[in-house]
């Protein structure tokens, strides 16, 4: 695997995580670049938890 691909892959993450962000939500990021459940954890104000995952 190229390491471009490994940028894509984050650059795609934090724009994710960024529009996330702007709509209220709180992100967290999963360590790693193969996750094992997703890439980003993301919580509401209300306490609800989901998982995204990213491909970039």
């Amino acid at each position: 695997m190229s390491k471009t691909r490994f940028h894509t892959q984050w650059a795609a993450q934090f724009l994710a995580a960024a529009e996330l962000a702007r709509r209220g939500y709180s992100v967290s990021f999963t360590m790693g670049n193969n996750a094992l459940v997703a890439d980003l954890m993301v919580g509401t104000e209300a306490g609800k938890q989901s998982w995204v995952d990213v491909k970039g």
